[in-house]
């Protein structure tokens, strides 16, 4: 049961860095776009930042995830049971 609770934190865990993530480099993107080159620039610094926030969020999240559940793996587990 405590596994499929990890499961379960670890997939919601990773969809909310992607969101964060691939939305904030979009975000940013686009309003540098925006405030130097119009809507031309706001929807090609928009497509390179979704891409580079794209990359960025498929490969950090292991790490981040790795030391999460080594350094709170031991403390979930004691409040779990």
């Amino acid at each position: 049961m405590f596994d499929t609770f990890l499961r379960h934190a670890t997939t919601t865990v990773r969809v909310l860095w992607w969101i964060t993530v691939v939305g904030t480099a979009t975000t940013l993107g686009a309003l540098y776009g925006w405030q130097g080159h119009g809507w031309d620039g706001a929807l090609g610094f928009g497509l390179v930042g979704f891409a580079a926030g794209s990359a960025f969020a498929a490969l950090f999240p292991d790490f981040c995830l790795d030391l999460f559940g080594s350094v709170f793996l031991g403390l979930l587990r004691s409040l779990w049971q």
